[in-house]
């Protein structure tokens, strides 16, 4: 069920949005301000791709997992796993959304608070500069109108404000996507994805491949999520996979069908002769008949 959320207009200025937007080809900041009004009080959600589309881009000719998956691998959404069940949420949500007493409380599973996940609730405070940091698109209003005031005419948000984490790395990306921990031992054996080979191995795809980053996190989130036997022991099993999404990438695109014009002015010479044959044929019948 939708629900109405604020947003506020320096949603519209953020670059790193912006940027990834025109990365990915994906309605990312759209989606994304839409996606607010799917997420319950506490910011989280059901990870189901097909679902949420017909809430937030209904009309869009569009893979709404693609778009799942290039805001969490910016950090815009967190995606976590209970039970065996997928679930999103925005980090900040809570904080920043002020919520109608009268909407009922989250039935969904919390996040768990694991070095995957980070924990925003304790972080210390510090004074950041101006800049719209990514969980800040979240904000909404409940200010006192001398501080929303404040914020609008300074041109930002110059308050307190909890620190970001680190960003993750490739490998931990890639670990998140494949729902490992980030010591990559995955149980089969004690054995370790994401080693230096398997590195090595990521690293062709881009090179060789010609892939993203992006593209290879999407490819790893969207096997994983036909597999049903855990995760694998080396990245090679995403090899064929990551093949086929670079000669997907390669194909040409499609190219017009030629108008009715075209076809014309291309038509045989032989038809040209034709026709002009039928021509000078009509015009002496034509002037046989004004004889007789």
């Amino acid at each position: 069920m939708a629900r109405i959320r604020t947003i506020k207009p320096e949603f519209f200025k953020h670059e790193d949005l912006f940027d990834a937007e025109q990365e990915t080809g994906l309605p990312l900041r759209l989606a994304f301000a839409g996606l607010w009004t799917v997420c319950d009080r506490e910011g989280r959600f059901e990870w189901r791709p097909r679902s949420i589309k017909t809430d937030v881009l209904p009309y869009d000719d569009v893979d709404f997992s693609r778009v799942l998956d290039a805001l969490a691998t910016r950090g815009f959404v967190v995606r976590y796993r209970v039970a065996g069940k997928d679930y999103g949420f925005v980090p900040g949500f809570s904080r920043h959304q002020v919520i109608n007493n009268r909407e009922s409380d989250s039935k969904l599973p919390e996040p768990p608070q694991s070095p995957d996940i980070p924990d925003y609730s304790t972080a210390a405070p510090r004074v950041d500069d101006a800049s719209f940091t990514r969980h800040d698109l979240a904000q909404a209003e409940g200010e006192g109108e001398g501080e929303r005031e404040g914020n609008i005419g300074g041109g930002g948000y110059a308050h307190a404000r909890e620190p970001m984490p680190d960003a993750p790395t490739f490998r931990e990306q890639m670990l998140d996507a494949m729902g490992v921990s980030r010591s990559g031992l995955t149980g089969q054996g004690g054995k370790q994805i994401c080693s230096r080979v398997d590195m090595e191995l990521a690293e062709r795809w881009q090179r060789d491949l010609g892939l993203t980053r992006d593209a290879i996190l999407i490819v790893i989130r969207e096997t994983m999520d036909a597999k049903r036997d855990g995760p694998p022991s080396t990245l090679r099993y995403f090899d064929k996979a990551m093949q086929r999404e670079a000669a997907r990438q390669a194909e040409p695109p499609l190219q017009p069908a030629p108008s009715d014009e075209v076809n014309h002015d291309r038509q045989p010479a032989r038809d040209r002769r034709q026709a002009a044959a039928d021509d000078a044929l009509q015009r002496r019948l034509y002037a046989a008949a004004r004889v007789d």
